[in-house]
C-alpha cells in the first residue's frame, strides 16, 4: 500500500482495516440470553433502506439498545470527537467555537431521527410458522410516560415492524387501550385472508405500587392500586389476592426490584403469588441495572418456578427492538385474540421453565464506574463484529465517498 495513500486517507484506511477485521471475528447479531448461544430457527432481518443507511442505521442502533449511563458516555465521546477533529485540522478556537453550534445541531436531529422519528430497523422472523414471537410489556400514550400519539394503532405498526406475532398492552394503572386495541384485533383477525399472518393485541396492566411495579397479564378487569399502594407489604398482598380477585398472571417488572428491594424480598414476592420475572427489560433505566441482578434472577425463577421474559417496555420511544420473546405454541396462526391470550397464558402456568425463550440483540454489559466511558468502543466493535458481509460493505462504501468528498472539498479540485 503506497504511504501517499495512508497520508491522504488515514482515518478511512484505519476504519476499512478494523471493519474487516471485524468481519474474521464474527458474533451472531442475537443470542438465546439462557444459553448464550445463537437461537436456532430465528433470524434477523434488515430492511433494505437500514442496509443502505447501514452506518447511521448501526449507530441509532447503539444508541437506543444504550443504558442511561452508557448513552451520556456515547454523547461524550460524539461531542470529544468534534474536539478532536478540528484540533487536529489545527483550526483556529474561534472558528472551532463557531462549528460547534452547527455539529450539535447535527447530533440533535440525529437523536430526533433516532428517539422520536420512524427509522427503518431490524426484525426479528421466525422459521418455524409454530413459534410465536410476542411482548409481554408494552404502552401507549394512556400511559401518562409514554410518548404523545403513540396510540394503540401506533403500537401494533411498531410491534409489527419488530417482528413480533402478538403483544400484551399493558398501561400504568389503566386498561382502556389495551380493550380497544383487542377489540380491533378481534375485527381484524375475522377479515383475515387465508396466508394472512395478523398481529394480536392482547390484555394487561401495569400496576405502579411502593417501589415496584407488577404486570398482570389477562386480568378481567381495571384494577385499583390505591388499596395496595404504600409498602412493601401492599405488594406481597396485592401478589397474593390478585390471581383469586382479577385472574391473570402477575409478572415482576424490572428495574424498580433491583434498585429498591433486596434479593430475600424478592424470594417473598415470588413466593406470595408472583408467576414470572422479567430477566431483560428494554427501557434506559433497566439497560444499566438488569446485568447486574440476571444470574440472581435466574436462580430465583429455578428455585421458585417463575417463567423469565425479555420486553420491551415500549413507552413510543425508539424503533430499534433490543430483546423478544419466543414461545413455541402450535396453530398460533389460526388463534383468534382471546384465544390465543388463554393459550399463551395457559402455557406459562403449565410449563414456567421453558415455556418462554428469552432473544436479545447482541450487546455488552454496562461497565461499571469511570471504564463507563470506555464503553462506546467496546461496543461499537462488538457491533461491527454482528455486521453481515452486506452491512460491512455499506460502510465501506459510505466511508470511502466520505473520504473522496472530504478530500475534494479541502483541495477544491
Amino acid at each position: 500500500m503506497p504511504a501517499s495513500l495512508f497520508k491522504r486517507h488515514p482515518v478511512a484506511l484505519s476504519a476499512t482495516a478494523v471493519l474487516i477485521v471485524a468481519r474474521l471475528f464474527p458474533l451472531s447479531p442475537i443470542v438465546d440470553a439462557l444459553t448464550g448461544g445463537a437461537p436456532a430457527g430465528l433470524v434477523l432481518e434488515h430492511p433494505s433502506v437500514y442496509l443502505i443507511l447501514q452506518p447511521l442505521s448501526a449507530l441509532a442502533d447503539l444508541a437506543t439498545l444504550s443504558g442511561k449511563r452508557q448513552a451520556i458516555a456515547l454523547l461524550a465521546w460524539i461531542v470529544a470527537a468534534y474536539w478532536l477533529w478540528r484540533a487536529a485540522r489545527r483550526a483556529s478556537l474561534l472558528s472551532m467555537l463557531a462549528g460547534f453550534a452547527g455539529y450539535l445541531g447535527a447530533v440533535v436531529a440525529f437523536l430526533a431521527w433516532t428517539i422520536v422519528l420512524p427509522r427503518p430497523a431490524a426484525r426479528l422472523v421466525a422459521v418455524d410458522a409454530d413459534v410465536l414471537i410476542v411482548d409481554f410489556h408494552s404502552h401507549t400514550s394512556a400511559s401518562r410516560d409514554a410518548r404523545r400519539g403513540f396510540s394503540h394503532a401506533a403500537n401494533r405498526d411498531w410491534h409489527v415492524k419488530m417482528g413480533f406475532d402478538a403483544a400484551f398492552i399493558t398501561d400504568h394503572n389503566t386498561t382502556s387501550a389495551a380493550k380497544a386495541a383487542k377489540e380491533e384485533s378481534r375485527r381484524a383477525w375475522a377479515a383475515r385472508g387465508v396466508e394472512d399472518r395478523p398481529f394480536r393485541a392482547l390484555e394487561g396492566e401495569e400496576i405502579s405500587l411502593q417501589d415496584a411495579h407488577i404486570v398482570v397479564l389477562g386480568n378481567r378487569a381495571e384494577i385499583d392500586n390505591k388499596p395496595y399502594d404504600g409498602s412493601a407489604e401492599g405488594v406481597t398482598r396485592f401478589l397474593r389476592e390478585a390471581p383469586a380477585r382479577f385472574g391473570g398472571v402477575s409478572v415482576l417488572s424490572l428495574p424498580e426490584y433491583v434498585k429498591h428491594h433486596p434479593r430475600d424480598r424478592w424470594r417473598d414476592f415470588a413466593r406470595a403469588g408472583a408467576a414470572g420475572l422479567e430477566l431483560s427489560n428494554a427501557s434506559p433505566k433497566s439497560l444499566d441495572v438488569q446485568w447486574d441482578a440476571r444470574a440472581d434472577a435466574l436462580a430465583l425463577a429455578g428455585s421458585s418456578g417463575l417463567f423469565v421474559t425479555a420486553v420491551s417496555d415500549s413507552h413510543g420511544w425508539g424503533s430499534a427492538a433490543p430483546a423478544w420473546s419466543v414461545m413455541r405454541l402450535p396453530g398460533h396462526v389460526a388463534m383468534e385474540p382471546d384465544r390465543l391470550e388463554r393459550e399463551v397464558l395457559g402455557a406459562l402456568k403449565a410449563s414456567p421453565s421453558s415455556a418462554v425463550r428469552v432473544i436479545e440483540r447482541t450487546v455488552a454489559a454496562p461497565a461499571a464506574g469511570l471504564p463507563i466511558f470506555l464503553d462506546p468502543p467496546a461496543r461499537l466493535w462488538r457491533l461491527l463484529r454482528t455486521f453481515n458481509w452486506l452491512q460491512t460493505l455499506s460502510c465501506l462504501a459510505w466511508l470511502w465517498l466520505a473520504a473522496l468528498a472530504g478530500r475534494r472539498f479541502s483541495t477544491g479540485t
